[in-house]
Order: structure tokens, then sequence, then C-alpha cells
């Protein structure tokens, strides 16, 4: 939902729901952005994988009390320097956004894990 827009700001002389169309309209004109994957030889890398070199780039649970993929893809930035930096962006279909930084993600998957 947009809020706080004024008739001073970028928008000019929009309002309402005038400032919505106009960014569904930009944000329909965007051109998707064409990347090479990142993984080109699946077989090569089947045949190559090792779980020991692959540990190597995991950190671990606080304390060495082993692997959790949650605290690798969450836990790990929700307390470092990342903590505050949006980790997922969730845009609906009626284009209304919400952020979630790795501090946040962290809090609730941990309300989560304990219901």
């Amino acid at each position: 939902m947009l809020t706080g827009i004024s008739a001073s700001s970028d928008f000019g002389h929009w309002h309402g729901s005038d400032i919505r169309l106009r960014l569904y309209m930009s944000i329909s004109h965007f051109q998707p952005v064409v990347e090479s994957p990142n993984l080109k030889d699946y077989q090569s890398l089947y045949a190559s994988f090792n779980w020991a070199q692959e540990k190597k780039a995991l950190a671990g649970l606080p304390g060495g009390q082993g692997y959790n993929m949650a605290y690798e893809a969450i836990g790990k930035h929700a307390h470092g320097l990342l903590k505050d930096c949006i980790a997922l962006r969730w845009i609906r279909k009626d284009l209304s956004v919400t952020d979630f930084t790795y501090s946040q993600l962290d809090t609730l998957s941990n309300r989560f894990a304990n219901v």
C-alpha cells in the first residue's frame, strides 16, 4: 500500500490509484534480466562432488554443535553484518511489497519452530 506520497513528490500530480497504475506500468515495462546459469555442467559436478570439500564452506552452528541449513541460510547472517539487509522481498499479485531482513526472518523462523 502506498502512503505518504504528496503532490510534491516524484509522482508530481499523481494521486491514489493513479500512483498504483503508474507503478504497475513502470514495473510491467521492465525487461527480464538474462543471466547465464551458475551450474553449467551438472554431470561433471555430480562426478566430482565431495561432501568433505563442501563442508568447508559451511559455517556450522555456534559452539561447534553441528550443522543446520536454516542457520546456514539465515541465522549466520541474522547475527552478522547482513542482519539489517533484505533477505526476502515478497511481491504480491497486487504489486504490494513486503521486505524481510535476515534478522526478521530469523525471529519469524524461531517463532514458527517453537509452535
